[in-house]
C-alpha cells in the first residue's frame, strides 16, 4: 500500500512536470526583482504521460477530479440532502451548498498544500479562510486524532456548513473572525461564491458587504507558543495582514501563504509577500503554478 510520503512525491511529479519555470528553486531576490511570469499553456502532454504511468488507484482519483470538472455535474459521491449536498470521501464526509466541492480530497490538499512541507501526525494546524471546511477536513485527516486544527472563518453562511462539517471532531475549533491588519470590526466585501469574500475590495465583490470581527496574526494566536502548520488564505489581503505580524513569525513552523494575481505585473502580491519574508527565519519556496509561498522554520 502506498504511504502518504510516497503519494506526495507522486503528486509532485504530476504537478511539477508542467512547470518549466522552476520558481521554487529561484532565489527570493530574483523572484522579487527580475521575474514576471507568463501564464502556462492550456495543454501539457508531459502531464498526461506522467498521469498514465502512475499507480492505478491514484490515477483514478485524479481522473475522477478531471472528469467532474469537464462534466460540470455531481459525481457519484454526492447526495442531495434537503437544500444541501452531502459529499462522501474515503476519509470524511462533507456538507456543502453545491456539488462543486466534490474535488475536496486529501490527495488534492496534498497536491497544493503539502508539496514541500507536509502536515505531520499530531500537528497543531491553522486554516484561515476556512470557508465550509474543504481544507480543514483534510488537515484533520492528516494530523490525526492526536493533533488539533483551528478553523478561522467570519461569514455566517460559511459557518453554517463549517460547524456542521466539524461537529464529529473534538480536536477541531472554530474561530468566528477574519485575519486582518488590525483588531475590531471591518467591512467584508461579498463575492457571489462562498470562497470569494474578502476584506480586500475588488470589482468582482459587488454583492454587498458585511461587518465582521477581525484580529491580527499576533493578536489571534498570542496564546500559542508554537503552531506546526499554518495556511493563510485571505483573498488578496495577505500583504496587509503580514505587514502587521511580528511575534507570529517566531512561533510558526510550516507556513503556507496563498498569493493572488500572480501573472499580473501590476497586481501580483507574491513579490511583496516574499519581500516581507526576506530575512525571516524560514526556508522559502514559491510555486508559480498555484501562486503559493511555502515556508519552513530554520532549525537552530
Amino acid at each position: 500500500m502506498t504511504n502518504h510520503a510516497d503519494m506526495i512525491q507522486q503528486l509532485r511529479k504530476v504537478k511539477c512536470s508542467s512547470c518549466l519555470t522552476r520558481s521554487c528553486e529561484m532565489d527570493i531576490d530574483i523572484l522579487i526583482n527580475e521575474c514576471d511570469f507568463s501564464p502556462p499553456a492550456s495543454t501539457n502532454p508531459i502531464r498526461s504521460y506522467i498521469l498514465s504511468k502512475m499507480p492505478i488507484p491514484l490515477r483514478q482519483k485524479l481522473r475522477s477530479i478531471r472528469d467532474w470538472f469537464f462534466a460540470g455535474g455531481p459525481s457519484e459521491n454526492c447526495t442531495r440532502v434537503g437544500d444541501d449536498y452531502l459529499i462522501r470521501f474515503d476519509e470524511y464526509s462533507m456538507y456543502a451548498p453545491s456539488y462543486r466541492w466534490a474535488y475536496a480530497t486529501v490527495d488534492r490538499f496534498s497536491l497544493k498544500y503539502e508539496i514541500f512541507f507536509p502536515v505531520d501526525k499530531g500537528d497543531l494546524c491553522v486554516d484561515t479562510g476556512s470557508c465550509i471546511g474543504d481544507i480543514t477536513l483534510p488537515m484533520i485527516s492528516r494530523t490525526g486524532l492526536n493533533g488539533r486544527v483551528i478553523a478561522v472563518e467570519p461569514m455566517n453562511d460559511n459557518l453554517y456548513f463549517l460547524r456542521k462539517n466539524l461537529e464529529p471532531y473534538s480536536n477541531a475549533t472554530v474561530v468566528e473572525k477574519a485575519i486582518s491588519n488590525k483588531k475590531g470590526q471591518q467591512t467584508f466585501f461579498l463575492h457571489n461564491t462562498p470562497t470569494g469574500h474578502s476584506l480586500q475590495s475588488h470589482p468582482e465583490r459587488k454583492y454587498g458587504n458585511a461587518q465582521v470581527e477581525c484580529d491580527t496574526l499576533d493578536g489571534m494566536f498570542a496564546e500559542y507558543d508554537r503552531i506546526d502548520f499554518f495556511k493563510l488564505e485571505v483573498q488578496g489581503y495577505e500583504v496587509s495582514v503580514l505587514k502587521q505580524a511580528d511575534a507570529f513569525f517566531t512561533k510558526v513552523n510550516k507556513l503556507l501563504i496563498e498569493t493572488h494575481d500572480r501573472y499580473s505585473r501590476e497586481r501580483n502580491t507574491y513579490k511583496e509577500v516574499l519581500a516581507i519574508l526576506k530575512g525571516k527565519p524560514f526556508h522559502v519556496r514559491f510555486c508559480i503554478q498555484d501562486g503559493t509561498v511555502h515556508c519552513k522554520a530554520i532549525s537552530e
